[in-house]
């Protein structure tokens, strides 16, 4: 450990410390509802037509991938309660093409007008109903984010009631340029569509409260006094 002989060089290090990063002051969370339904009170819609939006500063764009995009608007058979209008509608990637490895189809988003090198948290919802539900219950359909096993279908095909079901959080770092990306992928055979999305959240990654920081520079602080007057 470096011997500190004068402690007033630590201030900078403790101020610092101290202050958040200046995408803690922003307005987040930005919120994203997918399909050309109605779009939920609060979010930005993204529609088939533009493939893009921006919400609280922060610019998505989907990029299909393998098989065309789909699009479909389930009304009230997608529940959600307060949420209806994210849950009823969704994007997704079909099977027109089984030759396509489920590898190959899904989706590419891009977020731009990050901080850069900050993290974020983003969450993404997926379910449709009558895919799981025609009459027998349907096989689970599987989505891969960033690695990350998002899925309806596998142990209920019950709709949801709120934004706590049918979803995945994954931790996203943006690049120099304020850039990240968010990878969809079918994680199913070829005869089954998927990944699904219907809303996606963007989240400034939780950092150490200011009081820890605080009690982090004052340690060294004292720990430099220490050593100088030793």
């Amino acid at each position: 450990m470096p011997s500190f002989s004068r402690p007033f060089l630590l201030l900078p290090i403790l101020a610092a410390l101290l202050v958040l990063p200046a995408s803690q002051a922003s307005a987040l969370p930005a919120l994203f509802d997918f399909g050309d339904g109605p779009v939920q009170t609060g979010w930005v819609g993204v529609t088939t037509t533009g493939l893009a939006a921006t919400s609280e500063g922060i610019q998505l764009s989907i990029l299909p991938l393998g098989n065309p995009l789909g699009a479909r608007d389930r009304g009230a058979q997608n529940g959600g309660g307060d949420e209806n209008d994210m849950w009823r509608d969704f994007f997704f990637i079909g099977t027109e093409d089984e030759s396509i490895p489920p590898a190959d189809r899904g989706f590419d988003i891009t977020l731009s007008g990050l901080v850069a090198d900050a993290t974020y948290d983003v969450t993404l919802w997926a379910f449709d109903y009558p895919s799981v539900n025609a009459g027998v219950f349907g096989p689970p359909r599987n989505g891969d984010w960033n690695g990350e096993i998002l899925n309806f279908g596998s142990t209920s095909n019950t709709a949801p009631e709120s934004l706590d079901e049918y979803t995945l959080t994954i931790r996203v770092v943006a690049d120099a340029t304020g850039t990240a990306l968010v990878q969809g992928r079918s994680a199913n055979g070829p005869t089954i569509a998927s990944p699904f999305l219907n809303g996606l959240r963007v989240d400034v990654a939780a950092v150490p409260e200011p009081t820890t920081a605080l009690l982090m520079g004052l340690g060294l602080l004292a720990l430099a006094t220490r050593r100088r007057s030793a």
